[in-house]
């Protein structure tokens, strides 16, 4: 068959062929087959029926692909399963067909929220036009710790100057500096335990029920959701954080290792932070607990994306550095119901949103 052509499980082997040889394309045959596993068949949002997404095929051969992955959402304030477009691919010669393949994942997510967190160059233009914001948020700043004070300044020497013999200078200092101004990390708030989690149980569930109304949008926070995205990949697992109060649930932050950024830094960089307001120690302890794991890791640096004002302030009031983030490519689009309606003041958007983390 030719044409723009629903995914089906039966498709699987052909597209992951025509993924793992696009050109440009490094990972293998098994890795796409793995992505298509974690996007639809152990996602939990993922429903008997639903589109997977859309080919484009000529003379029975794969040309082209554009992915939707569906996420549990809070869309002013009821849950309901928003989509992300993802790996909007098509061969060269058949590039004049490709927007085909974009307006169907439009039309299937017409009714719902529609994330594009990973766009390249062209398809940021292509958003754009098509009415794409990007996520009301705080800042585009982050929030660090030092772990590792020698190789961030050698790091930071090599970029500005091409290496330099001040570097353990720098790090001498930045230790000094580092350790009065993080003063507030030196010892865990009283009553909270941190421990790393290999699952996530019933206790998350009751931690989304207490706190689901800080915001209206949000990513809904059940266990289910929060082991998918942190276990549903076994090549990509994340580290889950739990803060704990009398055995009790009192947050979460959830964090992978980044070694892919210009300075060749191993970052221990935070996906997800959610703590239970009614606990005023339980940032604290979170980011204490986050800084110890990365050291007994040999990491380089902790990195907290400010995904509030109000998390920037309280990561202030921790004496954290703040510096300048990445450009931000994280779009959304919504209709209907509650369009517009997505602000800063009623939002939470982490850097869970779409496919970025997963």
């Amino acid at each position: 068959m030719n044409g723009t052509l629903p995914v089906l499980p039966s498709d699987y082997d052909a597209l992951s062929d025509f993924l793992a040889g696009f050109p440009g394309e490094t990972n293998p045959r098994s890795f796409w087959l793995d992505r298509f596993a974690l996007w639809w068949d152990r996602n939990p949002a993922f429903r008997a029926g639903a589109e997977r997404g859309w080919l484009l095929r000529k003379d029975g051969t794969v040309v082209g692909f554009c992915g939707m992955v569906p996420s549990w959402f809070q869309r002013g304030g009821e849950e309901t399963a928003a989509l992300t477009a993802t790996t909007w691919r098509v061969l060269p010669e058949f590039r004049s067909q490709s927007l085909t393949l974009f307006l169907a994942v439009l039309r299937a997510a017409r009714d719902t929220v529609i994330f594009c967190t990973t766009p390249g160059e062209a398809t940021v233009a292509v958003l754009k036009a098509m009415k794409f914001q990007l996520l009301p948020r705080g800042d585009s700043q982050r929030s660090v710790v030092p772990i590792h004070a020698s190789r961030v300044a050698a790091a930071q020497l090599e970029d500005r100057w091409g290496g330099s013999v001040l570097a353990g200078v720098l790090a001498r200092g930045l230790d000094l500096w580092s350790a009065t101004r993080l003063r507030h990390l030196r010892h865990a708030p009283s009553g909270v335990e941190v421990r790393e989690l290999a699952h996530a149980d019933v206790r998350f569930d009751g931690l989304w029920e207490r706190t689901r109304g800080r915001y209206a949008n949000t990513n809904v926070r059940r266990a289910e959701v929060i082991n998918w995205f942190c276990f549903g990949h076994p090549g990509m697992r994340k580290t889950l954080l739990g803060a704990y109060v009398n055995d009790d649930l009192v947050g979460y932050g959830i964090f992978r290792l980044n070694a892919e950024n210009r300075f060749g830094l191993k970052v221990f960089e935070c996906l997800d932070l959610w703590p239970d307001p009614a606990e005023g120690r339980v940032l604290q302890a979170l980011v204490r607990g986050a800084t110890e794991h990365a050291e007994a890791h040999g990491y380089d640096l902790l990195a907290v994306p400010h995904f509030s004002s109000g998390l920037a302030s309280g990561l202030r009031e921790l004496g954290l550095i703040q510096l300048a983030g990445r450009e931000r490519r994280d779009y959304f689009r919504t209709e209907g119901r509650n369009a517009g309606g997505m602000t800063e003041a009623n939002s939470y958007f982490v850097a869970a949103q779409g496919d970025d983390g997963l």
